[in-house]
């Protein structure tokens, strides 16, 4: 069944549950595939509570039904929040981004070469974690789900320190986008056809006057493919904490907490912060067999992050 609501009230006063949908650009695929199967559509792509982007003083508030390509494009989010500009628009190719929406974007299924498969590739392979199974196919001694999580704007957002607006069990409320992200990241693992919330809004914090921040993308075939590895990172010159996040590398982004405060103590050369940067990353993430990528090229993309720096030191 599929139903089109025009505001949230709708959802509580039609007792509505099942999945949530607006561009479809992530969900339709995996039901074509038979990986998801929803017995009611709730489309919120016309809900006016998730729709438009808002700036004041103190916030910038992005709907989670504005589309990609709108928020790529808006001059506010372009001079404020480069690093979000730039990942929307580095996000699948124009035809996508004219769909996707922001919030489809950050609650994306996770991605494993196991499981993004036909009914009859799978029907040759136990049922992992994703598919209601007790066992992951990628690292068979693991006792979760390890497919990869590979959002672009996750990574901006999370760098941004976003409040997430959310509607959960008839009720608003609002949580830091890092929380509801590592929320949605744990429970992706598991087989559900039903969604437990619905992302309304995103508040971004307007960052200091001296911010500088950045993203970047490496991929096999540009922005088409998903990414390989991406950052995003901010040095504030003492107005706030440096921060460094690295995405695509494990079932949820990854603050580099270290290489952050290393940062703010400009204590190393931008090559030695590099492979510290590097290293913590690879510490943290979670390796997996991915398609066309071998394992040295994904270890060696991380070093990227060392020419992120130096575009932000430019800029």
């Amino acid at each position: 069944m599929y139903i089109k609501i025009r505001s949230l009230a709708d959802i509580e006063e039609k007792g509505l549950r099942g999945r949530f949908i607006a561009g479809g650009t992530d969900l339709v695929p995996l039901m074509k595939l038979g990986l998801k199967n929803p017995d009611t559509l709730i489309d919120v792509s016309g809900a006016a509570e998730l729709r438009g982007i808002e700036c004041s003083e103190n916030e910038i508030s992005i709907g989670a039904a504005v589309t990609l390509t709108e928020a790529a494009e808006n001059p506010d989010i372009v001079k404020t929040l480069p690093a979000l500009a730039q990942s929307a628009e580095k996000t699948a190719s124009l035809q996508i981004r004219n769909v996707g929406t922001i919030g489809g974007n950050l609650m994306q299924d996770r991605r494993c070469i196991f499981f993004n498969q036909s009914a009859s590739w799978r029907s040759t392979q136990p049922k992992c974690f994703k598919a209601g199974g007790r066992v992951c196919i990628q690292i068979q001694n693991s006792a979760v789900c390890r497919a990869i999580y590979y959002s672009d704007t996750a990574t901006a957002f999370v760098l941004y320190e976003a409040e997430a607006e959310i509607l959960r069990n008839g009720r608003t409320e609002r949580a830091p986008a890092a929380d509801l992200i590592a929320e949605h990241c744990a429970a992706n693992g598991l087989y559900s056809d039903e969604s437990s919330a619905l992302l309304v809004r995103l508040h971004v914090p307007i960052p200091p006057e001296r911010e500088k921040s950045a993203f970047m993308k490496y991929s096999v075939r540009s922005s088409i493919d998903f990414p390989l590895v991406n950052f995003a990172l901010r040095v504030s010159n003492g107005a706030r904490p440096a921060m460094a996040v690295a995405g695509a590398v494990a079932p949820k982004p990854i603050v580099l907490e270290k290489a952050s405060l290393l940062l703010d103590e400009k204590s190393l050369s931008d090559a030695e912060w590099t492979s510290e940067a590097a290293g913590e990353i690879k510490a943290a993430s979670g390796l997996i067999r991915e398609s066309v990528v071998p394992p040295k090229m994904k270890l060696s993309s991380y070093r990227l992050i060392g020419e992120l720096l130096k575009r932000v030191k430019l800029n």
